[in-house]
């Protein structure tokens, strides 16, 4: 899948103001939002939890090296994540040490995927976590 090096947003803070453009910076505390006429440092504590969390996906989803921790979603998400790519992981390595074959290692990642992109799915439809989030897993 290909995504955009840069995801423009449109992000409303607690007093209904809006700020538009890429996030191309982002720490706990503040975010970097940049469009063709300027560049803002914002505070994240001034958006509501809904809009820090979008900022927070679209700037993973611009910025892939940030990874799964700069994402504001559940830690269940975090964690189920942490645990599925370790178990891709492991996989890999017992076909590599020949403690299993090739094909067995591929059936279980296969099979451990889809069970995890589904369960993200369920996390989508419940609204657990926005799709922007779902993208950015």
């Amino acid at each position: 899948m290909l995504i955009a090096a840069l995801v423009f947003g449109c992000y409303t803070n607690h007093a209904g103001f809006a700020a538009s453009g890429a996030a191309i910076a982002l720490d706990r505390r503040e975010v970097v939002i940049s469009n063709a006429a300027e560049t803002v440092t914002l505070p994240l504590s001034a958006f509501p939890e809904v809009e820090r969390r979008r900022i927070a996906a679209d700037y993973v989803l611009g910025h892939p090296e940030a990874g799964v921790d700069a994402l504001l979603v559940p830690s269940d998400v975090k964690k189920a994540f942490a645990a599925n790519e370790k178990a891709m992981r492991r996989a890999a390595l017992r076909a590599e040490k020949g403690l299993c074959s090739k094909e067995e290692s591929e059936a279980f990642r296969t099979k451990s995927a889809a069970a995890f992109n589904a369960w993200l799915d369920d996390k989508v439809k419940k609204g657990e976590i926005l799709p922007s989030e779902r993208l950015a897993l």
